[in-house]
């Protein structure tokens, strides 16, 4: 389904070409699928549990098969597809080792002479007949049963190289399916991993295991199942057939050349695969920084470093150019020990036929038989270097994959729901909560904090104090590591992280935006919700006028992390986001810290009507941005050192809010949080009991041992 939205999608974009426009990979119309055709095309529920169950605890062989083998089961259609193209393997196998056992029959139909093509009437006795049918006679048996013989090798060899193709058709369905269920449960896996996970995983990393986990599920079924056992099948029964028809002295040669082959093959691919892995983590080098200087273009230029970014990137292209040519030399001293072994083998081989022959012991139609069957077993000997190669590389990346599925989020998922929603929103509440996220690091100690449903509280104070923690202690990114954290009267830790989830907004300081349309990030909020809620939400948050003056409009797209938007638009987008999913716990951390006093009123106003008829928790630091709330905390090194309104907490001397307050009254509201808690330290420190933001700017300016008079 979602392959026909994406086909209808593009079938867009040519009529748009059509018509004299220009579709490219950054048209929406082309490159992305809308959130209607996902929920109307796609399935909405996806089952939860692993497929396949639990992932084996290692990638080796007997323990990856059985686990692939139940993943393609769950479809019956793929395993019916998966027996058909098994079946297919051998019967070209089949097709391909009786060829060479016509052309045997043929070569000495002709050589031997008419008796033998007479007395036993050749392959399925119709000798006689075909050289009757040509104008031969009885005396023609030979010639009969000759070409008889060779156009059954060449059936048999077209129905040999259909069941191959065949076998592609019906594998690659099978492939991709398995490919496809396992980097899907992978992505769902990482997207239910906790932050402090992704925290120390980089995201390219992750994107890159699983890209080639999925690769790798489609280079073990083809490595083991359709090349290295119908190999070894097949050269069982060329060992056999040489022994029975010819001699075992050529099986024994067959032998000890495969042994050689697979024994050089093995040394020189240890060595090959340590040199790929040099290669792959340098190419994996050159493209991080490739990505870092483009993502950081702007920086790049602003400072004029286009020259050491090109330095850097020569350096590492150097690096790996040195590493591919070593890799290079690797594989031809492999390919080229590999021909000498097959060459030399098959030409002991002959000689020992031809030796055979001339001592009256085989037929010159054993010796070709010898050479097609040898021939036709030493083809996928040249390809079995390159497939022990990919199925190192292969097990390595479904290890890397296997790992990432066992990985559990440390964080216990509750299972109750929060209360119905009621008229005025959630209550919130954290009573001696304390939270550290590195040993003997506190960030919060013991905070007190309360939003009764419908209130609008606050929490400010200097850079460091655990603002944003508080919102992620709300959300469940984390768990404190002492207290509670309680949202309607229940511990979030008992709540269902989709529960807590579905009833908080969220409008933080940098908002993400999806490379899609307006629309798009828009519904993002709530992708259930009908067109004319989700333009109500963009009214809402002021989006309209935005919209209107856009060529297209709505489905405009905003760009690689909405870099097409201005900061203040993209706030917009994200009040819209929250807006629409109508939350009972509106969090808004820093949503206004990045933006100019003009943008940042347009913004506060969107926020204020997004605020009425739910709470609201405000983590600020321009404090004109939380002067009406309710209730505003004051955060000082982790620990609550003021409370009350904003009127209140201005009439405490020597207060911590008053201090701020003074310092962003005076025109120094553009510091930022470092150089704040600077000024804040200067007015506690220096005794200004007038509370005056000028001289504190003196005081922290001042060098060393300066004398600042406070009456300047």
């Amino acid at each position: 389904a979602a392959r026909r939205g994406v086909r209808r999608a593009r079938a867009a974009a040519r009529v748009k070409v059509a018509r004299g426009g220009q579709a490219d990979e950054d048209d929406p119309g082309y490159a992305e699928v809308s959130m209607e055709a996902l929920l109307k095309e796609a399935p909405t529920a996806l089952p939860r549990e692993l497929p396949g169950g639990v992932p084996p605890p290692s990638a080796t062989l007997t323990q990856m098969l059985p686990y692939l083998f139940r993943l393609v089961g769950q479809d019956r259609r793929l395993w019916l597809r998966f027996g058909v193209a098994i079946a297919t393997v051998f019967l070209a196998k089949a097709c391909n080792i009786a060829s060479p056992i016509l052309f045997k029959e043929a070569v000495d139909a002709l050589t031997v002479g008419e008796a033998a093509g007479a007395g036993a009437g050749g392959v399925l006795g119709l000798g006689a007949g075909v050289g009757a049918a040509l104008g031969l006679g009885a005396a023609g048996a030979g010639v009969g049963l000759a070409v008889w013989a060779l156009m059954l090798s060449g059936a048999l060899k077209s129905v040999g190289t259909i069941a191959n193709e065949l076998r592609s058709v019906l594998f690659t369905p099978v492939a991709q399916a398995a490919g496809r269920r396992v980097s899907l449960r992978a992505f769902e896996h990482v997207l239910t991993l906790d932050a402090a996970y992704h925290l120390d995983r980089s995201t390219g990393a992750l994107s890159r295991i699983l890209d080639r986990g999925a690769r790798a599920t489609s280079t073990i079924f083809r490595a083991v199942l359709f090349t290295f056992v119908p190999t070894m099948v097949e050269f069982a029964l060329v060992c056999w057939l040489l022994a029975k028809a010819v001699s075992w002295q050529l099986s024994l040669a067959v032998i000890v050349t495969f042994a050689l082959y697979i024994s050089w093959t093995v040394a020189l691919t240890q060595r090959s695969v340590a040199v790929r892995k040099e290669v792959n983590r340098l190419d994996n080098l050159v493209s991080g920084k490739s990505v870092d200087a483009l993502l950081n273009v702007d920086t790049v230029t602003t400072f004029t470093n286009e020259e050491i970014e090109s330095r850097a990137f020569n350096l590492l292209q150097t690096k790996y150019q040195d590493a591919t040519v070593r890799a290079e030399y690797v594989q031809a001293t492999l390919n080229g020990g590999q021909g000498l072994i097959v060459c030399m083998g098959l030409a002991t081989v002959l000689s020992l036929a031809a030796m055979k022959c001339a001592a009256g012991q085989a037929t010159p139609g054993d010796v070709v038989l010898v050479n097609g069957l040898v021939l036709q077993l030493w083809a996928p000997l040249s390809f079995l270097g390159w497939f022990y190669r990919n199925l190192r590389q292969a097990m390595v990346d479904m290890e890397n994959l296997f790992a990432l599925l066992r990985e559990r989020p440390t964080l216990r998922s509750g299972t109750r729901a929060l209360p119905d929603a009621t008229a005025g929103g959630a209550s919130v509440e954290l009573r001696g909560v304390k939270f550290h996220y590195r040993e003997n690091i506190p960030v919060l100690r013991g905070v007190d904090l309360v939003a009764k449903p419908g209130e609008s509280v606050a929490v400010v104070g200097p850079s460091g104090s655990g603002k944003s923690t508080i919102t992620k202690l709300l959300l469940r990114q984390y768990d404190a590591t002492e207290g509670q954290v309680l949202v309607d009267g229940i511990d979030v830790v008992d709540v269902s992280p989709s529960a807590l989830r579905e009833a908080v907004g969220v409008v933080p300081q940098d908002s993400v935006l999806f490379n899609a349309t307006l629309r798009y990030n828009v519904q993002y909020g709530d992708p259930h919700a009908p067109p004319d809620a989700v333009h109500a939400a963009a009214d809402a948050a002021s989006l309209t006028p935005l919209i209107d003056s856009l060529p297209e409009g709505f489905d405009t797209t905003v760009g690689e992390r909405g870099l097409k938007l201005s900061g203040g638009e993209k706030q917009r987008v994200a009040i819209a986001r929250a807006i629409l999913r109508q939350p009972r716990l509106l969090l808004c951390d820093e949503a206004t810290a990045a933006l100019d006093t003009a943008t940042e009123a347009a913004v506060s106003a969107s926020l204020r009507r997004a605020s009425e008829g739910r709470t609201v928790l405000l983590v600020a630091h321009r404090l004109s941005t939380v002067m009406h709330c309710d209730r505003i905390y004051v955060l000082e090194k982790g620990s609550v050192v003021e409370s009350g309104t904003h009127e209140e907490l201005l009439a405490l001397p020597g207060g911590t809010y008053r201090a701020m307050w003074s310092l962003q009254a005076e025109g120094l509201r553009d510091l930022d949080e470092d150089e704040e808690a600077q000024m804040l330290r200067a007015l506690k420190e220096g005794n200004f009991a007038n509370g005056d933001a000028s001289s504190a700017v003196a005081s922290a300016a001042a060098p060393a041992g300066a004398g600042v008079s406070t009456g300047e």
